[in-house]
């Protein structure tokens, strides 16, 4: 459910000087969820979200003649989070079981990233008291496969390379990191004990270490 509320007026000060003045409010509230109906094909949700933003605009407009005007003008806008973390805008942002979940000690984790932002790796204790906050500075990246300490497998893509880390819930810095000598994207992942499979687009398929990332 979306809508808005908003105020906009012109005052004039003299036949020359005029402002323009205007406020706005937005209500945006979001939810989603899907239904398995084959074999193997979970439902999710449902997940939801509410933003509420205030926006403003002002402008001074001078008017020398009846044939010119200038103007001075100042706005501001605002994207709903909700428009890409619940309706899931790029693949890779709305939550489903590939980027959220708990592990078998309670650890609840989430990943989202974008096309146009790194990837963040968030683990909440079983008191939903902050655990972990891991930065991966890769557009595009994605999470692979989780642990069941909790420990993220995560890869993203730089011009030459996928580069490949793994970290632990309260870590800054990765446990370890692989670089795939590919000039292509992950698209998803697997792991298996020992080791770690990273698909790639182009048909592509590797394998990791988990023990050394090699």
């Amino acid at each position: 459910d979306t809508f808005s509320i908003y105020v906009q007026d012109q005052i004039e000060f003299t036949p020359e000087w005029k402002a323009l003045v205007g406020v706005r409010w937005d209500h945006y509230d979001a939810r989603a969820y899907s239904t398995g109906l084959g074999p193997g094909v979970l439902s999710t949700g449902p997940y939801e979200r509410t933003d509420r933003m205030w926006s403003g605009r002002a402008g001074l407009i001078w008017q020398p003649t009846a044939r010119q005007s200038w103007y001075l003008a100042w706005g501001n806008a605002y994207n709903p989070s909700g428009e890409l973390g619940v309706y899931g805008g790029t693949g890779n942002t709305n939550l489903n079981p590939v980027n959220q979940g708990v592990t078998p000690n309670q650890l609840a984790w989430m990943f989202y990233g974008t096309d146009f932002s790194d990837g963040r790796m968030i683990w909440l204790d079983a008191q939903g008291r902050l655990a972990g906050n891991f930065a991966f500075p890769y557009r595009n990246s994605r999470l692979m496969a989780v642990g069941e300490k909790g420990e993220a497998y995560l890869c993203g893509p730089t011009v030459v390379r996928i580069v490949c880390v793994m970290a632990m819930p309260g870590a800054s810095d990765a446990v370890w990191s692989a670089d795939i000598d590919a000039a292509s994207k992950p698209i998803g992942g697997a792991l298996v004990p020992g080791a770690l499979y990273v698909a790639a687009d182009g048909d592509s398929l590797y394998a990791l270490s988990v023990n050394e990332g090699e």
